[in-house]
C-alpha cells in the first residue's frame, strides 16, 4: 500500500541531507533551466559541476565528494559503495527489502504493491532515504529510512503515522520536484529523471545556470553573465540556503515547526538578536563555507562571536564603552560562546534518531525562558 497526498499529515518528511537535515522546500532565487539568468544575452542553461572545475579549482577541491555533493545517489552498491541495507524484514514495520542482483524492493503487507528504489537521498552521514519514481510527475518516497552507521532502520520523518505494512507515500506533482530541487543541480521540465551528472547540490544549484558565464570568461567580457552572491544582504544570502534549510516562507504558521531554530537554521538565524540588533549584517556564510562540509570545531565559531562579543573587537557597537561592556560576555568572555548561546538540541525529539543540532536562534538561555513558538 502507498498512502496517497490526500491522507497526507500537514508536515512534509525532509529528506536526510549532507549532515543536516533539510526541507525540500520552493526554492528561493535560484534561476532554473530555461530561464534567462542576470546579465545574460541569451538564455544560459545548465553545464555541470566538471564544466567550472578549469577556473575554480580550490572551490571544486573543497565541494567534491562532500555533504553537498553526495546528498543523491542511485540507489545501487555501486553508488552507495557498502552503505546499502542488506535483505531480510525491517523490525517492527510489517516490511522487507529484497534483492535481486541489482534490483532493490521493498515489499509491503497483503496487498502492497512492491517499492522499487530507484533514488536515495543523502549522503549517509545521518541516513538515506529510497524513493521510487512513479512516473515523470511523481516520486513515492519510502516509509522506512537507513541509517548506515548503525545497520538500523527508523520510520522516516514525516511517515510516523503509516501502519505497518505501507511501503510509502506517494508525494504531489510539486512537492516531488521541491525534493528533487533540493538534492540536485537541476531538475528538467516535465520530468524527474535527472542527468547523473546534476546529481548533489552543485555550483549551479546556488550560481544558476553557467553556460553563458563560461562563454562570457572566454571572451574575457567585462560581463560575467552570472550573479554576483556576494553582492546578496546578509538576508538574501540566508534566504538563498532557507530555499532548502527552510527560511520563514518555508515554516507552517503553526505547530512544532515553528520551534524547530534549530533544525531549520536560517529560519532561527533570522530571528536571532544577533541578526536584528547587528542591522541584519549576519548572514549563513558569516560562519559557514558553503562549499565545504560543516566545521565540527566549535572553537571556530566562538572566533566569529570574537568579532563583536569582545572589548577591542572592531565591529563591535557602539564606541560608548559602558555600551560596548553589554556586548561583551560576563560568564565566559573568550569561551564557549556557541556551547552556551547554540545547545544542541534533538532534531527529531519523539523519535529513535539521535540526531542533535545546534539552535540558532542564539538565544541568553538560562538568564530567561524561550517561548514555546520559537520567538523571543
Amino acid at each position: 500500500m502507498v498512502v496517497p497526498p490526500s491522507r497526507r499529515v500537514p508536515l512534509v518528511s525532509l529528506l536526510l541531507t549532507l549532515g543536516a537535515v533539510v526541507g525540500a522546500w520552493a526554492p528561493f532565487g535560484c534561476t532554473r533551466g530555461g530561464e534567462t539568468h542576470a546579465g545574460a544575452a541569451v538564455a544560459a542553461t545548465f553545464v555541470g559541476n566538471e564544466a567550472c572545475a578549469p577556473c575554480h579549482a580550490k572551490e571544486m577541491a573543497r565541494h567534491k565528494g562532500g555533504r553537498h555533493d553526495t546528498t543523491l545517489h542511485l540507489a545501487s552498491d555501486t553508488e552507495l559503495r557498502g552503505m546499502m541495507p542488506k535483505a531480510g524484514k525491517v523490525p517492527e514495520a510489517g516490511l522487507a527489502l529484497q534483492r535481486q542482483g541489482a534490483k532493490v524492493t521493498l515489499l509491503g503487507g497483503d496487498g502492497a504493491e512492491p517499492l522499487p528504489f530507484d533514488l536515495a537521498f543523502g549522503s549517509g552521514k545521518l541516513g538515506l532515504t529510497f524513493v521510487h519514481l512513479l512516473d515523470d510527475a511523481t516520486l513515492v518516497e519510502s516509509a522506512v529510512s537507513w541509517i548506515p552507521s548503525r545497520r538500523s532502520w527508523y520510520k522516516t520523518p514525516g511517515q510516523e503515522f503509516q501502519g505497518p505494512g505501507v511501503v510509502g507515500f506517494r508525494h504531489s506533482t510539486e512537492s516531488s520536484r521541491m525534493c528533487l530541487e533540493c538534492h540536485t543541480i537541476t531538475v528538467p521540465a516535465g520530468s524527474l529523471k535527472t542527468e547523473r551528472r546534476f546529481f548533489g547540490v552543485g555550483c549551479e544549484t546556488c550560481h544558476g545556470p553557467g553556460s553563458a558565464h563560461i562563454a562570457a570568461a572566454k571572451a574575457k567580457s567585462k560581463d560575467l553573465a552570472i550573479e554576483d552572491l556576494g553582492k546578496l544582504s546578509p538576508r538574501e544570502q540566508n534566504e538563498r540556503c532557507g530555499k532548502c534549510h527552510r527560511a520563514f516562507d518555508g515554516i507552517g504558521h503553526g505547530g512544532i515547526e515553528v520551534t524547530m531554530t534549530n533544525r531549520f537554521q536560517a529560519y532561527g538565524l533570522m530571528q536571532s538578536p544577533c541578526f536584528e540588533k547587528s542591522g541584519e549584517t549576519i548572514s549563513c556564510m558569516t560562519c559557514h563555507d558553503p562549499h565545504s562540509n560543516v566545521d565540527t570545531n566549535r572553537r571556530n565559531y566562538d572566533l566569529v562571536c570574537m568579532n563583536c562579543h569582545s572589548p577591542g573587537a572592531p565591529s563591535a557597537p557602539p564606541e560608548v564603552p559602558s555600551e560596548r561592556a553589554k556586548h561583551v560576555c560576563p560568564v565566559k568572555p573568550n569561551a564557549a560562546c556557541t556551547t552556551c548561546h547554540m545547545p544542541e538540541r534533538p532534531v527529531f525529539p519523539k523519535s529513535n534518531i539521535s540526531t542533535d543540532m545546534a539552535d540558532h536562534l542564539i538565544w541568553a538561555y538560562g538568564k530567561q525562558s524561550k517561548p514555546k513558538d520559537g520567538k523571543r
